[in-house]
């Protein structure tokens, strides 16, 4: 990646932490989840692995991939959590643009028709405080603000345990 960003953050962080291999970081995602008692369905792929687990109400996904507009490897948590409303849209994705703001480590966004809670970041420096907060901040939001955009906006709710 080049350009002035990349080019600022190699002058102010020339020693930048080695990127763990993508064999480490599932080991510590899977540590993680150990650790805080949460099971979660693995799948081995050939460029990462991704995981399917139930935080309280919210479904959490995370994805060990590479990010091809970075040209990074990333670990991606995001939630599912509503199919985007049928009327009020601009009211809708303003409201989301009102949360993005207020909401820490994580943001709302929409994947096809599907509104997501998300965060991602590159692997290095990544430990185990980083995977536990970001699926922290993801399924807290998912679950805090899921209910309140499906009464306020009509939308079907997705990621309830049965």
């Amino acid at each position: 990646m080049t350009g002035f960003l990349p080019d600022l953050l190699a002058r102010w962080l020339p020693h930048e932490p080695a990127s763990p291999s993508l064999e480490q970081v599932v080991d510590l995602v899977d540590e993680v989840l150990a650790g805080l008692g949460i099971d979660g369905q693995r799948e081995d792929g050939d460029d990462g692995a991704d995981w399917s687990l139930q935080v309280g109400s919210a479904t959490l996904e995370l994805g060990l991939h590479h990010n091809v507009i970075l040209d990074e490897d990333t670990l991606e948590v995001r939630s599912p959590i509503l199919r985007l409303p049928e009327r009020n849209l601009l009211a809708f994705y303003r409201r989301c643009l009102e949360l993005n703001r207020i909401v820490v480590g994580c943001c709302f966004g929409v994947d096809e028709d599907v509104v997501v809670v998300a965060t991602e970041r590159t692997l290095p420096g990544l430990g185990k405080p980083e995977v536990a907060r970001m699926l922290l901040d993801v399924a807290s939001v998912a679950d805090q603000f899921d209910d309140e955009l499906a009464r306020e906006f009509g939308a079907e709710q997705l990621g309830q345990a049965p």
